[in-house]
């Protein structure tokens, strides 16, 4: 919900469908040229590296922690409808991304990927929750 707000798209998208566990997931990254990295004091780069990782990750996840739950009390006020996804339409995404990452795991082998089933069980139990 929190994107419909921050990206301003509250006037455009007024129908919303919450799954349990969300629908989407982002990885963010903190890039910077090599050169530019280089030239910073060692003082820099320490404060830098204190913020990145996973203290940049906790504070971004408590910042959509906050988020959120204002803009969906937002939206609701403003007459939104928001409804929870029916176990049927949850079930229907579940195979769309079964067949998507049973995809990705082939092509993943045809790229060269030793065990891309094991990255991706790497993944799962390292992210989220």
């Amino acid at each position: 919900m929190e994107s419909v707000v921050n990206f301003r798209l509250e006037d455009s998208l007024e129908h919303h469908t919450i799954f349990p566990n969300g629908f989407y997931d982002a990885t963010f990254f903190v890039i910077m040229n090599g050169a530019k990295w280089d030239g910073l004091s060692d003082q820099d780069k320490a404060a830098i590296e204190g913020i990145i990782g996973e203290t940049l990750s906790a504070k971004w996840g408590e910042n959509f922690d906050v988020q959120n739950p204002a803009a969906t009390e937002k939206l609701s006020a403003a007459g939104h409808d928001i409804v929870e996804a029916s176990p049927e339409l949850i079930a229907a995404v579940d195979t769309i991304y079964d067949t998507m990452v049973a995809d990705w795991l082939e092509s993943a082998k045809t790229a060269g990927v030793t065990d891309p089933q094991a990255m991706l069980d790497f993944y799962n139990d390292t992210y989220g929750p």
